[in-house]
């Protein structure tokens, strides 16, 4: 899973996984790959699949939104 800003630009990529069949929730934790809480806004995140020899492609769209209570 690799997660993009609005221009495009990579800012997290997610470790590959390996799950059995089924519905499954990946979450993200909006912060980049350098730890840094990204910033409100809409970002894509692309998901790659494979099953046996079949592949998938897909996007989502996350919205982040501000955290006014962070302490960060």
């Amino acid at each position: 899973i690799v997660i993009t800003d609005s221009e495009g630009r990579s800012v997290r990529r997610l470790p590959d996984m390996f799950l059995k069949s089924g519905e499954h929730s990946i979450g993200w934790n909006a912060r980049s790959n350098r730890s840094n809480e990204v910033e409100a806004g809409v970002y894509t995140a692309r998901v790659s699949l494979k099953a046996g020899e079949d592949f998938s492609d897909f996007e989502v769209d996350v919205i982040v939104r501000s955290n006014e209570n962070s302490t960060e």
